[in-house]
């Protein structure tokens, strides 16, 4: 598979990732307060922007959850991800096999020979 991350979805998946992460309250509390990580519950914002910059519907929290699910599931099909935010670097452990690309290069308009350059390691 061929993709890349939209920021607004990838925003959703993170923000899921710190609502299931196996910390202390008060650990979590002190991660995001430092910015070190999302806020462990869903954040109006990242729901809002959901909804109205990905067309995501319904948008409630057992949606996001699942819509969350299924692209961590999928992260481990990805063989070139065009990447293009620095975000991305939280996904690694679930980016087994991708070669990261930069995006502009999944832009076959850009190159004489497109995609030749990304599959090669």
């Amino acid at each position: 598979m061929i993709s890349r991350f939209g920021s607004v979805e990838l925003n959703c998946a993170l923000n899921y990732l710190a609502i299931i992460q196996k910390k202390s309250f008060l650990n979590k509390s002190i991660n995001y307060i430092k910015g070190l990580s999302k806020p462990f519950w869903w954040e109006k914002g990242t729901v809002n922007a959901m909804s109205n910059n990905a067309g995501f519907f319904p948008k409630i929290a057992k949606m996001l959850e699942r819509f969350s699910i299924k692209i961590l599931e999928d992260i481990g099909h990805i063989d070139i991800l065009g990447s293009w935010l620095k975000e991305e670097i939280a996904l690694n452990s679930y980016l087994h096999n991708a070669i990261k690309v930069p995006l502009m290069d999944l832009q076959s308009y850009y190159h004489k020979k497109p995609l030749e350059r990304s599959f090669k390691r």
